[in-house]
C-alpha cells in the first residue's frame, strides 16, 4: 500500500474548555473598588450563567459602537485578531445567539473555578464565515470570544470607574489577570483518505481487544462499524512518549494522581466510504494533556499562548494518541480482513447467462468462508451437476483470493499513519 495515499481530509475541535480561578477576576474589582457589592455582582453573573446578559447590557446605551470600541482597542493592544473573527463576534452578540456558541460556569468552594466552554459545531449554524474558515481558525476564534468577553464582562460592573484615560491601564489589568487561563480538555476530530474503502479496515479493528484492561478498554459495534477506546488515567501515552525518546521526569506518583481519570477517543467511518475519521470524544486532565501534546507533566497550556502549543497540529495530535493506544491492544487474534478478496472477486464475476447473480455470490461467500457447510448446501440447492460444478470452481477461486490476502490491513494502516506522522 501507498502511504502517501493516507491524507488528511479535514481537522477541527468541536468544542474546547479553559479555565481560570474566579479570584483573578476579583482581582481586577478589587484594583478599582472595594465595595463588596461589586464583588458580589461578578460572583453572581458567574454562578446563574448569565455573563452573555451582562453582556449585551453594553448595547443598550449606545448601541454596537460602544461595544466596538471597548473591544477594538483590546484587540490592537494585545491580539490583532482579523476583522471577521470580531464581526462575528458582534454578530452573535447581537442576535443573542452568543449563549449557544460560549457557556461561563463558576464551580467549587473557597477557590472558584470559573470554566469556559467554546462549542464550535454551534458557531457553524450561525456565523457568517464559511465551515472551512472557522474550522481552521478555530483556536483564534475560541481566545478572542474568551478575553472579549472577560473584557466586556469585567467593563460592565466596573465602568462607573472607568474613563477614557484609565481605559488602556484598565486593558492592561484585565489582560495581566485572565491570560491565566488554561486549556483542560477539547473535543477533536481528523478525517483521513484510504486507499480503499473504511469497511475493509473497520472489519478488523472491530476486532481488537485490550492488552489491559486496567489501562484501556475496548468496546466495538460492528452494526455501526465503530470501535470506542476508554483510556484510564495517560500511562499509554507516557510511555508512547517515552518511546520515541523524549523522556521526562514523570514520577510514578504523578502518574498515579490520574488513576481515575478517564479519557475518549473513537474511530468511525468518514464522510465518505473511503475515509476513516478519528474523533477524541473526550480529552482532560492537566498531564494527559501534556503527554499528547509534548509537554513534560506540569506543563500548562495557557489560553493566550494557543498558538505556540501543540494544539494547531490536530491531525499529529490525534494520530499520536491512535498509535499509543493501538500499541495497547491484542493484534494476534485480529481477523485478517477479506473485503479486498471478495471485492476482487465481485469485479472479476463472469455474469453473463447467469441469472440471480447476488444470490448467486453470497452463496459462494457463504460457502468460501463456512466450509463446514459447503456439502450441505451442495446437496440441497444444487441438484444439476453442472450448477455444482460451476458454483465449486467459483468457489475455490474466491478461496484462492482469500489465501493471497495474507496481509493486515489494519498493520498496513499503522505503518502509513506513521510515516504520515514522521515518528
Amino acid at each position: 500500500m501507498n502511504k502517501l495515499l493516507i491524507k488528511e481530509v479535514e481537522s477541527s475541535y468541536d468544542n474546547i474548555s479553559f479555565t481560570l480561578y474566579e479570584k483573578n477576576l476579583i482581582g481586577v474589582v478589587k484594583e478599582y473598588t472595594n465595595s463588596p457589592t461589586v464583588v458580589l455582582e461578578v460572583e453572581n453573573i458567574l454562578s446563574t450563567y448569565k455573563v452573555f446578559e451582562e453582556m449585551s447590557t453594553l448595547l443598550k446605551p449606545k448601541g454596537l459602537s460602544k461595544v466596538q470600541e471597548l473591544v477594538n482597542t483590546y484587540n490592537k493592544l494585545y491580539f490583532c485578531y482579523e476583522d471577521f473573527i470580531i464581526e462575528d463576534f458582534y454578530f452573535l452578540l447581537q442576535t443573542g445567539d452568543y449563549k449557544q456558541v460560549v457557556q461561563f460556569a463558576a464551580k467549587g468552594n473557597s477557590f472558584r473555578n470559573v470554566f469556559y466552554n467554546f462549542y464550535t459545531t454551534k458557531l457553524l449554524k450561525f456565523n457568517r464565515q464559511s465551515s472551512h474558515t472557522v474550522k481552521d481558525r478555530v483556536l483564534e476564534y475560541a481566545g478572542a470570544f474568551y478575553f472579549f468577553s472577560l473584557l466586556l464582562l469585567l467593563y460592565k460592573v466596573l465602568q462607573e470607574y472607568i474613563s477614557e484615560e484609565n481605559f488602556t491601564d484598565f486593558c492592561y489589568r484585565v489582560h495581566e489577570k485572565i491570560s491565566f487561563g488554561i486549556v483542560t480538555g477539547f473535543i477533536a476530530y481528523t478525517e483521513l483518505t484510504l486507499p480503499y474503502k473504511y469497511g475493509c479496515l473497520a472489519e478488523e479493528l472491530i476486532s481488537l481487544t485490550s492488552a489491559d484492561e486496567k489501562r484501556l478498554s475496548v468496546k466495538a459495534n460492528p452494526e455501526k462499524q465503530t470501535i470506542n477506546f476508554k483510556i484510564k488515567g495517560n500511562y499509554i501515552f507516557q510511555e508512547t512518549y517515552e518511546e520515541y525518546g523524549y523522556n521526562d521526569s514523570m514520577a510514578v506518583e504523578d502518574i498515579s494522581k490520574d488513576r481515575n481519570l478517564e479519557n475518549y477517543f473513537r474511530i468511525k467511518a468518514g464522510a465518505t466510504p473511503n475515509s476513516v475519521r478519528l474523533v477524541y470524544e473526550k480529552a482532560n486532565g492537566q498531564r494527559t494533556l501534556g503527554r499528547i501534546f509534548g509537554f513534560n507533566e506540569t506543563a500548562k497550556i495557557y489560553v493566550d499562548k494557543l498558538h505556540d502549543s501543540g494544539l494547531p497540529c490536530r491531525t499529529n495530535m490525534l494520530i499520536f494518541c491512535l498509535i499509543s493506544i493501538l500499541r495497547n491492544c491484542n493484534f494476534r487474534d485480529v481477523k485478517r480482513s477479506s473485503y479486498k478478496a471478495l471485492n476482487s472477486f465481485i469485479k472479476g464475476y463472469n455474469v453473463k447467462g447467469k441469472r440471480y447473480v447476488a444470490e448467486r455470490i453470497a452463496v459462494i461467500a457463504l460457502m468460501a468462508f463456512r466450509p463446514e457447510l459447503q456439502q450441505e448446501i451442495i446437496n440441497d440447492f444444487f441438484k444439476h451437476s453442472q450448477q455444482r460444478a460451476d458454483i465449486l470452481k467459483d468457489v475455490k477461486k474466491l478461496k484462492r483470493l482469500l489465501k493471497k490476502t495474507n496481509k493486515s490491513v489494519l498493520e498496513e494502516f499503522m505503518k502509513a499513519v506513521r510515516f504520515y506522522y514522521a515518528w
